[in-house]
């Protein structure tokens, strides 16, 4: 019995990891975004033309 609620425990634990892995990295991928769109919006059009 024991063995079996070890297991469980076990696997709760693993799904609330995930779950908060997946929390962080959308978190992280919106910062990305944000902060990107900022420098995007910084670099002088001069600067964007000659990128491309």
């Amino acid at each position: 019995l024991q063995e079996q609620i070890d297991a469980q425990m076990a696997r709760e634990l693993e799904e609330q990891q995930e779950r908060e892995d997946l929390r962080m990295n959308e978190d992280i991928e919106a910062k990305f975004t944000q902060v990107w769109k900022w420098i995007e919006d910084f670099t002088p059009m001069g600067s964007k033309e000659e990128a491309e």
